[in-house]
């Protein structure tokens, strides 16, 4: 079976992009104003949505942006959810942390390469670090909050991360890369 051209490029399409930002955004927003049942509901669908967002971050290409630093930060974030679908008995605390440090650790290595390199969505990787590392903090410090305070804090950052990505599409769209 042939093998469709687009996959044997070095990127892969801007729409690729653009579509796992609307879903990210979407599960943002499931996350946000979906009134749970149960922690089992929001254990899963922020491990989903984390998976997801990771996926969308393997998929990125800066040409300028170090392809070994978009992987491996997108692979912390699809870690984090597996880890976190992994244990869904655990407490809230133990979930904060996790989905915490994942936050912290995705968001420090993306903004820290994007202030040292010249990358061409330099706002884009700031922005969103800056968000990753803030919310990343705040669940640590604060692991105990009610249900809704934790699906919020990562409702909101899932949602901002779905934004970014489909914003970063369009723009590779409109410089003509094939990302």
């Amino acid at each position: 079976m042939p093998v469709p051209e687009w996959l044997t490029r070095p990127q892969n399409p801007w729409i690729l992009v653009l579509i796992a930002g609307v879903v990210t955004t979407a599960f943002g927003l499931v996350v946000l104003f979906n009134p749970w049942d149960s922690l089992r509901a929001l254990i899963y669908l922020i491990a989903i949505a984390f998976i997801i967002s990771g996926v969308a971050t393997v998929l990125e290409h800066d040409e300028r942006f170090p392809r070994t630093v978009t992987v491996l930060s997108g692979m912390v974030w699809i870690l984090t959810g597996a880890v976190i679908l992994g244990w869904p008995d655990e407490t809230l605390k133990v979930l904060a942390v996790l989905a915490g440090i994942g936050l912290i650790l995705r968001g420090a290595l993306r903004a820290a390469v994007a202030l040292n390199q010249q990358v061409i969505h330099k706002t884009y990787y700031i922005a969103m670090g800056i968000v990753n590392v803030l919310f990343g903090i705040v669940v640590i410090v604060w692991p105990e909050p009610l249900l809704t305070v934790v699906a919020f804090l990562v409702g909101i950052n899932v949602f901002i991360a779905g934004i970014l990505e489909m914003a970063m599409a369009f723009e590779l769209k409109d410089i003509g890369t094939y990302y």
